[in-house]
């Protein structure tokens, strides 16, 4: 058995640049992989079976769990004749703009192509990535922070020790990511993240809360009323910037140091229970974050 740690993602900046020709928009984004993770339990069968399972009751198991079809692409694609087992513990909120899902799918094929000795960087596997999920590409090659373009499947890894400090808050709606593109007005001069970025290349935490972005809020807060509030109550509790990740539902704030988003924490856990509420680091996307058992 091999476990794998599973991290989430958050959008730091979200630009839709245009709407392509099969119906899919063109994002300028910056994608941060956080400390936030689940957990997989990857085991090698002696059978030919693919059995997918979690214990979440929002995720599915078997043939509808993203990672059952990334498995059955890789063995199809490298004649893997060999059975795989996967068992994911959830800890992501499912469906919150986290990127959890993608993350899961991301992990094991990294491992599987460890353990099959298939090249993780061949322009079939990276063309498999990217059609099972455009941000998969980012949790495979995007390591801590990455400027991620086309579809969010063209990956440029930033040269930036980023360590910023987050909380991270999911009122437990649900935000369909088409509807909400569907929403948007494409910009006639999108922005572009050159200041956020010099800003992270700074350590200069203040200026990244200044320069958070997400062009698809325009498309949620409105309708859906606990996302503005959410960013509303993070900002009175001291965050240095808020922002929803992807499509939502989470809302992140940047904190300036641990002690405060602790207290931002117990607050908004003290205040809505029913939430999900989390203190999250940047952490690196590397082959630390495995471990046999």
């Amino acid at each position: 058995m091999v476990v794998l740690e599973s991290p989430a993602k958050l959008n730091i900046f979200l630009e839709v640049v245009n709407k392509r020709n099969d119906g899919y928009h063109n994002i300028d984004s910056v994608f941060v992989s956080i400390d936030l993770c689940d957990t997989i339990e990857l085991f090698l069968r002696d059978d030919d079976r693919i059995i997918v399972e979690t214990d979440s009751e929002y995720v599915p198991d078997g043939k509808d769990n993203l990672v059952y079809k990334a498995v059955k692409e890789i063995k199809t694609l490298a004649g893997i004749q060999q059975g795989i087992q996967v068992y994911i513990r959830k800890k992501i909120p499912a469906g919150g703009g986290l990127g959890g899902g993608s993350s899961n799918a991301a992990s094991v094929i990294k491992e599987l192509c460890s353990i099959f000795n298939i090249d993780v960087a061949s322009e079939k596997i990276k063309k498999t990535a990217a059609s099972l999920g455009a941000d998969i590409p980012f949790f495979l090659f995007g390591g801590q922070i990455a400027r991620c373009r086309g579809i969010g499947d063209v990956v440029e890894p930033l040269k930036v020790l980023f360590n910023q400090c987050f909380v991270v808050v999911n009122p437990g709606i649900s935000i369909n990511t088409g509807k909400v593109y569907g929403k948007i007005k494409v910009p006639q001069l999108p922005k572009n993240p050159d200041d956020l970025i010099n800003a992270c290349i700074n350590a200069d935490s203040k200026a990244i809360g200044k320069y958070l972005f997400n062009r698809l809020e325009e498309a949620v807060v409105d309708e859906y009323k606990d996302i503005r509030y959410i960013k509303d109550e993070l900002l009175l509790l001291g965050a240095q910037g808020v922002l929803m990740s992807g499509s939502g539902s989470s809302v992140f704030a940047l904190v300036d140091n641990n002690e405060k988003a602790d207290i931002i924490v117990h607050h908004i856990r003290d205040k809505h229970p029913q939430w999900f509420c989390s203190l999250a680091k940047t952490m690196p996307r590397s082959d630390e974050l495995k471990s046999s058992v």
